[in-house]
């Protein structure tokens, strides 16, 4: 029986694909710009000076990083290229692999930042920044080395095996299930801290705002990206289950990835909707600019903006 790649290798442009390409470039240049804003908010506004400020900066960098694959699986796509050699793709990934692994692992230190914030506030307004942050980031770049490292082997052990050049593609085979295990449990051990936190609020509803800041900003963030998540993971589970093609165990997973680049370019979105301090700090950044009246004065406010 022919396989996915001696089927389609000389076949050009893989329609089926187009659509779902097309759709991840625009959410992609939309999210890049709008990750850009949160990072120069975050550097002009001296209310956005936490911790927490700043891992969200962070991530919504090392997000921009991160879906900049796609614009090279747009090109192998549109051109009709279709297939790399796994070394090749791994080589070409590197530097958007860094950015998700670095970008998921912060999604876990902002909620393990939030919930150190909450049950012992005064430690926390007292920590030296430049050695918090730069112990997180630390913890971030080891772990993404060690992705980096099994890939790279992986990749020389299967230099012949040739792959569609998806981020996760990089990755093929064992480095792939080791990645998706420990992301997983990153994004489903945030929301469990999010949760405790929200507990914690609920009990101290009368107790310093600062417990509540962004807390449903990132409350909202960690969901749509553990939704992204669940859908990939039931993917992958079904694809086993049913022994599904090797066309549909590409498509679907292409289409589904959808839902995790909207989350990576949503940050923006939620914290000037969901928070007061960002709100306010962006519409403080478009006066700089000359751009009025972007954001209007809510109408209705709530005891965690």
């Amino acid at each position: 029986m022919a396989t996915f790649y001696d089927t389609h290798k000389n076949a050009g442009v893989l329609s089926a694909a187009i659509p779902a390409i097309s759709i991840m470039i625009i959410v992609d240049t939309i999210g890049i710009i709008a990750n850009s804003l949160v990072i120069m908010i975050t550097i002009f506004a001296m209310s956005l000076r936490s911790t927490t400020n700043y891992l969200l900066a962070m991530q919504c960098f090392f997000d921009s990083i991160h879906v900049l694959a796609h614009y090279y699986l747009a090109y192998v796509l549109y051109s009709g290229k279709n297939f790399d050699t796994l070394p090749t793709c791994f080589f070409i990934m590197a530097v958007p692999l860094t950015g998700l692994s670095i970008g998921m692992s912060l999604i876990f230190f902002t909620a393990v930042d939030r919930l150190f914030a909450v049950l012992l506030p005064s430690k926390h307004q007292k920590l030296n920044k430049v050695l918090y942050l730069g112990s997180i980031l630390a913890i971030c770049m080891g772990y993404n080395v060690y992705i980096l490292y099994i890939g790279y082997l992986n990749a020389k052990q299967h230099k012949d095996t040739m792959v569609i050049c998806l981020i996760i593609e990089g990755l093929h085979g064992t480095p792939s299930t080791v990645w998706s295990a420990i992301a997983t449990g990153l994004v489903f051990t945030a929301v469990f801290i999010y949760i405790i936190i929200g507990i914690c609020i609920h009990r101290k509803f009368n107790s310093n705002v600062n417990t509540r800041k962004l807390y449903k900003s990132l409350f909202i963030l960690c969901i749509l990206m553990t939704f992204s998540w669940v859908l990939s993971c039931v993917n992958g589970i079904l694809s086993s289950v049913f022994n599904l093609s090797e066309e549909l165990a590409f498509f679907i997973p292409l289409y589904v990835g959808i839902t995790i680049n909207v989350a990576c370019g949503s940050n923006f979105f939620i914290l000037t909707r969901y928070s007061k301090e960002y709100r306010i700090a962006a519409k403080d950044f478009f006066e700089r600019i000359g751009i009025q009246g972007v954001f209007k004065p809510a109408s209705k406010t709530f005891p965690w903006m």
